[in-house]
């Protein structure tokens, strides 16, 4: 729904849609097949990053016009949002960086860095990949839907109760936490 908000052309492919081995190859086969459809930018978000909302892409589709580079760095070294110009990527490099990882973010500057100028860092946002996450993000719900802020509240006071260290969202503690850099896994009761 956030990317339906901003009125940009999308494609929505799925873990039935997606093609490769592993989780590199089938993110940037996702890329290639964008720009094989014509587009010169693509902007590729996951669906696990609630905090993201339409100023982001705003702010990636300006900066792409401008010929930057866009990442929207998560708190566990990975990346929620990445936009690129089709001549910004080679689809074999991009698929030997660390995917899944918390050097990915650090990689993909890299790869992509010809100055600091050329690539512009937004806001870092926490992702959902465990419960972990999951409780942080419920001590921030401000700027959430309300039906997502309403489902993390239920899915915490369901859960044992997990003590959780009192960390700033600037800690950089998440590296060494072990998460599932997968698809986000769906219960129901």
């Amino acid at each position: 729904k956030t990317v339906q908000k901003t009125r940009l052309p999308f494609f929505h492919i799925t873990e039935e849609d997606q093609q490769g081995a592993s989780f590199g190859k089938r993110f940037t086969n996702a890329i290639q097949y964008v720009f094989d459809q014509g587009f010169e930018n693509v902007i590729t978000v996951g669906n696990d990053s609630p905090h993201l909302n339409k100023a982001h892409f705003e702010t990636a589709l300006s900066n792409l016009d401008q010929n930057k580079s866009v990442i929207g760095p998560s708190a566990d070294g990975g990346i929620y949002l990445l936009g690129l110009h089709c001549s910004d990527f080679k689809q074999s490099d991009f698929e030997k960086l660390s995917w899944q990882t918390s050097e990915l973010k650090d990689e993909i500057v890299k790869l992509l860095s010809r100055s600091p100028e050329e690539v512009l860092l937004l806001p870092t946002l926490f992702d959902i990949d465990s419960l972990w996450d999951v409780k942080i993000i419920g001590k921030n719900t401000s700027g959430l839907v309300q039906n997502v802020a309403k489902a993390i509240r239920a899915l915490i006071s369901s859960t044992k109760k997990i003590e959780l260290p009192l960390i700033s969202f600037a800690d950089g503690f998440h590296s060494s936490i072990p998460f599932n850099k997968g698809s986000p896994s769906v219960f129901s009761s």
